[in-house]
């Protein structure tokens, strides 16, 4: 036979349970209710003469039930709060008794329990033994392991006890809102056995319902038929209340040890019910009321008429913080005030009815039916705010998600609320405060991880997330953020870290703080349809900044940095730092400053400055020097030379002039302008308003440094110093301009510059005309090979070398000892002050010595030499020359110091004028 095991005949002590439960109970109870037990004494005093009429007792309780608005529905909530009373002070808790109640078995069967019995699966069914049930007792229960007696057994243990036949007799007389769970329902008593928390007493109180109406007709107002105009309306009120106690505080006590310093822990086992029907959680009270207008046609004793109006209701419902059902007495102190034991809410709406009544004198018939009866309104007003919850950190990751952008509805603050401003700081290592929408939290702990990234997603809307502080994370390094801000005019700022950066749709401003950042203007494979305006910053740190597709401006910062202008017309700083800068489509301003940087002008016209230090400057750009993402992003770079761009080496002078500020503006203009004298004229006309308008910054001036510039393609403007600046105030240095192709503006500096009008490779157009470069070497002894076109050299200062290349070039050599070659094509060739050495070339050529002591080479082609003042020495070379000696004491020769000649002695008739001297 299989054994069984079983706990047999349950038992209750009954006398304990009313001494030493109901007595530390209900002792404290009956101190509180005696001050207010004169008042319940007149309610249920007999009332003298109507007692005697009635035959009966009649206080004024019974009176109530006869007042009418409402008060007649208040009597059975009155009289049963004054019932318990009665059983309170009715129960003598200092006498003791025996009884001992048997509520019943607990069998275990169903398998042979020496063998594979488990008690965590009474029924013996083990699929599940890999995981234990979530309720033990309520397993046993379904497994029908309980044999427990009948209430109508259990009352007749107590019945056969003088102080339990009173008790239940007091009971019965309140009627049926007082429960005692633990007999009436003895398998739950069974369930302590379990640990389980029992319902010891539980008072459910009558439905308290107060209600008062008004209504009044007026008229009538129209004679036939008669009209009446009618107002009314209603007001009340409904509570349903429920008391209870279990078995918590006397756990809490157990586990305290039976420590009487605890005994305060008894009280946790108090209650008020969180009443609950259907699985659905019901208010505890209701104010309701409704307030109307009509209109009726009265016929004698008929009467039908039509109503509207509003009405509105309030239900306050229990606040249970664990929706466990109930609301315990330590939970109240929990509260963020006493007001707050409810939570509120409501509705407002609008109806519309039809009635009819017929009034018979000794009573009436009617009836009323509601045509349209809708909600207006419904609004929750939780009375604690719920806590923030503006960001979500990962404890295993350390990655904190700020709710913003979709997760905005989880953040409990701000709700609906698109426009988001959040607002990061550094509290400690792992640590971080968040701050938005008047709220804040803080993140990093032991118990809920520490912070090691932190992302957000802003959306819609103009948002704002800013970190402060540089955070860091438990290793002391700094935390890195990414931030996208969505839609909308956003502002996103990065901390210390290698933050990522991206500003989506919309005219943002990016600041990627310290850190080497990737910023984005866009995103990651999109410059965007182009924004009126982005702000990009880098910061310190080697960042790689990417613009967008409109009109950017953007300051790298100090470090070694990559940056995209994309399309738009850009406005890009380098900072300190070896950068380099992509200006890309648009009419871009770049400006390298500190650093040996690298810049390309790209697409389109482009001012281009190197500042300081030793700078290679492209006004377009080259194959091949985008990164992955850049081209990811815009594409292969635009190659294509057929722009004008301007380019200065160390500095340039439209938007500012670094010296000076505003206040000598027209002196400025006026010397600038004087220098420029004998090239002012080829300056386009957009320069020089430029140059009108350039004197309103006082940024300081960047020291200049030996520079690469290359125009390219397109009719550029290239400058190796700054404009305008004092000799005594910088150093200048060597510079290498390369015109490129296209007519450009070259000026040289103040240095040893290396100057080619196309480049260092000889590739020029096809079209000489288009190649008509303008060249200024100023100060230094230059190296200058103007190339094909038809160009206009000024040599100034410094002992130049210069070479006029293919095309009818016109050159000037200044005020020091030049050496100069026209080259090929019909040139003009002024020597100018110094010791100048003339060479024509291979056509016909024009050339002055000007002052000094010259030596002129006519060369081939029939040329025209002017030796002017000074002792000259000129060669007329191949061809019928005109050659005229000039002031002072010349040398001439009709052919070269070789005695070269043609092979046709007429086409190499000479005429030659010794002139003074």
């Amino acid at each position: 036979q299989t054994p069984e095991v079983a706990f047999q005949d349950v038992s209750l002590h009954f006398g304990e349970f009313l001494s030493d439960f109901l007595g530390d109970i209900l002792s404290p109870i009956q101190e509180v209710l005696e001050p207010i037990q004169p008042i319940i004494d007149i309610l249920t005093y007999p009332l003298p003469i109507i007692s005697d009429l009635a035959g009966q007792p009649f206080t004024m309780l019974d009176l109530a039930k006869y007042i009418p608005g409402g008060v007649a529905d208040a009597e059975p909530w009155i009289r049963s709060a004054i019932g318990i009373i009665d059983l309170i002070n009715s129960i003598n808790i200092s006498e003791g008794t025996d009884l001992v109640i048997e509520l019943g078995d607990i069998v275990f069967s169903g398998g042979d329990v020496s063998t594979d019995f488990d008690l965590r699966w009474p029924t013996g069914d083990t699929s599940h033994a890999n995981s234990l049930p979530s309720d033990p007792f309520q397993a046993l229960e379904d497994a029908g392991n309980f044999i427990v007696r009948s209430i109508d057994e259990i009352r007749s243990d107590i019945n056969s006890d003088s102080q339990g036949a009173q008790f239940l007799t007091t009971v019965e007389a309140i009627g049926g809102g007082i429960q005692f769970p633990i007999w009436e329902q003895p398998t739950s008593a069974l369930g302590l056995l379990f640990g389980k928390d029992v319902d010891l007493i539980k008072y459910v109180m009558p439905t308290l319902k107060v209600e008062f109406s008004y209504r009044q007709s007026f008229g009538p107002v129209w004679a036939v038929p008669p009209v009446m105009v009618n107002i009314g309306g209603r007001l009340g009120a409904e509570v349903n209340l429920a008391f209870g106690y279990d078995t918590r505080g006397i756990r809490r006590f157990i586990a305290d040890g039976y420590d009487l310093a605890d005994l305060g822990d008894l009280a946790y086992g108090f209650y008020i019910d969180d009443r609950v029907v259907d699985g659905q959680d019901q208010p505890e009270a209701r104010l309701y009321g409704e307030l109307g207008a009509g209109a009726s046609v009265t016929a004698y004793v008929a009467e039908i008429g039509a109503e509207g109006g509003i009405f509105a209701q309030i239900l306050l419902d229990i606040n249970d913080p664990n929706d466990d059902g109930k609301f315990y007495l330590d939970e109240f102190g929990d509260l963020c005030s006493p007001l707050c034991l409810f939570d509120f809410s409501g509705q407002l709406g609008a109806y519309l009815k039809v009635f009819w009544k017929i009034d018979l004198w000794l009573f009436s018939i009617g009836d009323e039916y509601t045509l349209v009866r809708i909600t207006l309104l419904n609004f929750d007003i939780p009375c604690c705010p719920v806590p923030p919850n503006l960001a979500v950190l990962d404890k295993d990751t350390g990655i904190l998600t700020l709710n913003v952008g979709d997760r905005g509805d989880q953040r409990n603050a701000g709700r609906g609320e698109i426009d988001e401003d959040y607002v990061i700081t550094a509290v400690g290592p792992g640590k971080v405060k968040v701050e938005a929408f008047g709220k804040k939290q803080y993140f990093g702990s032991d118990e809920d991880g520490w912070v090691t990234t932190i992302v957000g997603d802003a959306g819609d809307g103009n948002d704002s997330i800013v970190v402060e502080g540089n955070p860091v994370d438990q290793n002391g390094e700094y935390i890195p953020v990414e931030f996208y801000g969505g839609s909308g005019n956003d502002k996103l700022v990065g901390g210390a870290g290698n933050d990522k950066l991206f500003g989506n749709a919309g005219s943002d401003e990016i600041d990627g703080g310290a850190g080497d950042d990737l910023i984005y203007a866009h995103d990651s494979s999109s410059q965007g349809s182009g924004s009126p305006y982005e702000i990009l910053t880098g910061g310190l740190g080697n960042d790689r900044i990417y613009g967008g597709g409109g009109s950017d401006s953007i300051h790298a910062g100090e470090g070694d940095d990559y940056v995209y202008g994309g399309k738009g017309n850009d406005t890009i700083y380098g900072g300190e730092g070896s950068d380099h800068i992509f200006g890309g489509e648009g009419i871009d301003r770049l400006i390298g400053e500190q650093g040996d940087d690298y810049i390309y002008g790209g697409a389109d016209m482009d001012i281009v400055s190197g500042g300081d230090q030793s700078d290679e400057l492209y006004g377009d750009s080259v194959a091949g020097v985008y990164d992955s993402t850049a081209t990811n992003i815009y594409g292969d770079p635009v190659t294509t030379r057929d722009n004008m761009d301007l380019l200065f080496g160390d500095g340039y002078s439209f938007d500012l002039l670094y010296q000076y500020d505003r206040i000598h503006a027209d002196e400025i203009i006026t010397d600038f302008l004087d220098e420029l004298y004998p090239f002012r004229d080829y300056l386009p006309g957009f320069v020089k308003e430029e140059i009108e308008k350039s004197f309103t910054s006082e940024e300081p001036f960047l020291e200049p440094g030996g520079d690469q510039i290359y125009g390219q393609g397109g009719d550029d403007l290239l400058f190796g110093d700054p404009l305008y600046r004092s000799e005594s105030e910088w150093t200048p240095q060597a510079n290498i301009l390369m015109g490129g192709i296209g007519a450009d503006l070259i000026v040289g500096g103040k240095s040893a510059d290396t100057i080619y009008g196309e480049d260092d490779a000889g590739n020029s157009s096809p079209d000489p005309n288009l190649d008509g470069d303008k060249i200024f070497a100023l100060d230094g002894d230059d190296t200058i090979n103007a190339g094909t076109g038809n160009d206009t050299v000024f040599a100034y200062g410094g002992r130049d070398t210069v070479h006029g290349g293919e095309g009818a070039d016109q050159i000037f050599g200044g005020t020091e000892d030049d050496i100069i070659y026209g080259d090929a094509g019909r040139d003009v060739i002024t020597g100018e002050a110094g010791n100048d050495e003339l060479h024509g070339g291979t056509e016909g050529d024009t050339i002055r010595g000007q002052e000094g002591n010259d030596t002129i080479y006519g060369d081939a082609g029939d040329d025209y030499l002017f030796g002017n003042a000074g002792q000259d020495t000129i060669f007329g070379g191949i061809g019928a020359d005109y050659i005229l000696g000039g002031y002072q004491r010349d040398i001439i020769y009709g052919e070269d110091n070789t005695g070269a000649h043609s092979s046709n002695p007429m086409a190499d008739s000479d005429t030659i004028y010794g002139g003074t001297g």
